[in-house]
């Protein structure tokens, strides 16, 4: 029967009390202590009421539902409710370990999976790419709308090559080729080189060829971007030690197969870790790459550096003035032996000449 006095959200009342207790309540409202309250705004067990959670269809991010078909009205933090579903949190969108950066929204059902990216960028692969990310090639004019890392026609309208990436034209103020950027007020110096290009004194030469560090180092692979004198990379079974590619038995007089290390080094080498790596150049004999104690011929040590010697003016002075005495020596000896041959030869002409008188 109905309730005799106002009984909001009832449905029926019971017909053995004058005040007309409510039995039972309209869908979406649980009875309460003669009440009929929200089904949602029952969080905790109540005599005669539901389970808050009972009905709810996604009981891992929904916390309170109401209505047959489960909709969710409270989520559980840190999901957010959008249109009475919960989405887990940006926080949860993650692969492995790594945030899905500008992800908007995860998949509800695997929280790993981003399902849409936040304003202004696309979600490709799992990913979310700027809409213009091949704006970054500030050569490119277009980009590719499937694939916002593809760029579609560069600034010249010609098409990228390899289908990825715009020609990079040399700079008008830069004279050096496959340069990117020159020294300022110097259009002939450059300062940073196009990809696959190494700084060379100035200029840019292509990655691997014989820079400036593989002139004295041939088992470089691939010089420095940034300091062509430096070597990056070496070749197959050759490792890097002091800017020097080696192997471990290279250079080396006396090896420790069982320690897998050199113990002393050749003439000119010196011991850095487990390798042996040349001394500078013009030294014997050395500690590190920039301590030198004994060098060559023609060179001395001075402040760890191999110099090169020079005659001084007083040893020139002093070898001139030994040259003038030996000479002045030479001559002497040569006139006094000229006068005795000249002395010997007047005795001789008198003696024939009184020869001659007594015949």
């Amino acid at each position: 029967m109905s309730c005799h006095t106002d009984k909001t959200n009832c449905l029926l009342c019971s017909d053995d009390t004058q005040s007309g207790t409510c039995s039972s309540c309209n869908p979406g409202y649980t009875l309460a202590t003669d009440a009929c309250a929200d089904s949602c705004a029952l969080i905790i067990l109540v005599d005669g009421s539901c389970n808050a959670n009972s009905d709810c269809t996604d009981t891992k991010n929904c916390e309170d539902c109401f209505g047959t078909a489960g909709e969710c009205r409270k989520c559980k933090a840190p999901s957010t409710l959008e249109n009475n579903v919960c989405a887990p949190a940006v926080e949860d969108c993650k692969t492995g370990s790594t945030l899905i950066e500008n992800c908007k929204t995860c998949d509800s059902s695997t929280p790993t999976t981003c399902a849409t990216c936040e304003a202004a960028f696309t979600l490709y692969q799992q990913v979310c790419i700027a809409n213009e990310a091949c704006k970054t090639d500030t050569n490119c004019k277009t980009c590719d709308t499937t694939d916002p890392k593809i760029c579609k026609t560069c600034n010249d309208d010609s098409v990228p090559e390899s289908g990825v990436s715009c020609p990079v034209p040399v700079p008008a103020e830069c004279k050096v080729q496959n340069c990117k950027t020159c020294t300022a007020g110097d259009p002939n110096t450059c300062e940073t080189c196009n990809d696959n290009f190494n700084l060379n004194s100035g200029s840019c030469v292509a990655a691997g060829s014989d820079a400036s560090c593989q002139k004295n180092n041939v088992n470089c692979q691939t010089c420095d971007a940034t300091d062509s004198s430096k070597c990056k990379t070496c070749k197959g079974g050759y490792e890097l030690a002091e800017n020097f590619c080696t192997k471990l038995s290279e250079n080396c007089t006396s090896y420790d197969s069982a320690k897998g290390q050199c113990d002393v080094c050749n003439v000119a080498f010196f011991k850095s870790g487990k390798f042996c790596v040349p001394c500078k150049e013009n030294c014997t004999q050395c500690t590190s790459a920039t301590k030198c104690s004994l060098c060559v011929l023609d060179f001395y040590a001075s402040d760890d550096v191999c110099l090169q010697a020079s005659v001084s003016g007083g040893v020139i002075a002093g070898v001139a003035i030994a040259t003038v005495v030996a000479l002045g020596a030479i001559c002497v000896l040569a006139w006094r032996e000229l006068r005795k041959n000249r002395t010997a030869a007047i005795n001789n002409a008198s003696t024939r000449a009184g020869s001659l008188a007594l015949d």
